[in-house]
């Protein structure tokens, strides 16, 4: 394959999974995002058959592609030599002049590895056993995947993305699915977002509605919180008329620990406008959610 098929290949790949728009933030961040399994490789075979001279390594799992060069700045980590000079090895076969370098490890990564093998020790576990070696990274890695929504604007997110239209009609994204982490205890809760609201003259692209849901529930977070969150910037964002969100979830820190109900269901939900002020409203928003139960 040459390196105009390379430049082909890859492109069709990330256009499908970020857009033009993605695609020209990471030229213009030149920078190759390492661990993100099916992105990865796209990744680096676009940069280096683009012509890049120049890339700058991270070990990323939580990329949001919209916002590249803005999450780079305020979020790097470290890669390592040797990932790098594979990397670099690999990319030459393409672009025999790109050269690779590597993002310094954070001080609070190295920070938060090592309270992570200071607690195995005091949980009376050895850091320096055959299958700890590497769990103060992989926890510290899993940790940001889990609260990236720190790293993430909400109001961002739906900018671009509200579009006017003449539709008066209740409109609902249902059975989102979601994790967080229960602020109390850093045990994960999950299960489904269901959102409706009621346009004003404009609409908001439906996949952003997932998106905004994404970026409050990686927080660490009480369940009812995290509904009114998602209400309420729906509701500022989009004008509507009205805006409702029921969230149904299951907590592990009431399955796992304490009262130990495997069965049980936390249910939530927050009323806007006219979802609180029409019963009928509310009721239609209700029975077309179909109570959203969680499906085993």
């Amino acid at each position: 394959m040459d390196d105009q098929q390379l430049l082909r290949y890859s492109r069709h790949i990330l256009l499908n999974e970020i857009g033009i728009e993605g695609q020209q933030r990471l030229l213009d961040a030149r920078v190759l995002i390492i661990g993100l399994g099916g992105l990865g490789s796209p990744a680096a075979l676009y940069l280096a058959a683009s012509g890049v001279g120049r890339l700058t390594l991270c070990d990323h799992d939580t990329v949001d592609f919209s916002n590249l060069q803005r999450q780079i700045i305020h979020r790097t980590a470290s890669v390592g030599q040797p990932k790098v000079a594979s990397a670099q090895a690999a990319l030459r076969d393409i672009n025999p002049e790109i050269e690779c370098i590597a993002l310094p490890v954070r001080a609070d990564e190295a920070q938060l590895r090592d309270l992570v093998a200071q607690m195995l020790v005091m949980l009376g576990e050895d850091p320096k056993r055959n299958g700890l070696l590497n769990t103060p990274g992989r926890v510290e890695k899993a940790l940001r995947f889990m609260t990236h929504g720190y790293q993430q604007d909400a109001d961002h997110l739906l900018n671009g993305a509200l579009f006017p239209m003449e539709y008066d009609e209740m409109v609902i994204v249902k059975d989102i699915d979601f994790f967080s982490m229960c602020e109390h205890h850093l045990l994960p809760f999950f299960g489904k977002c269901h959102v409706g609201y009621i346009p004003n003259k404009k609409v908001v692209g439906l996949s952003k509605i997932p998106r905004i849901v994404d970026a409050f529930s990686r927080r660490l977070q009480v369940q009812e919180h995290l509904t009114v969150q998602i209400a309420e910037i729906l509701m500022k964002k989009l004008g509507a008329h009205g805006v409702g969100v029921v969230m149904e979830a299951q907590h592990l820190c009431m399955m796992m620990r304490g009262v130990e109900k495997q069965n049980t269901i936390a249910v939530t939900s927050h009323m806007l406008g006219d979802f609180r002020t029409q019963q009928q409203t509310r009721e239609e928003f209700l029975k077309l959610i179909g109570r959203g139960r969680i499906r085993e």
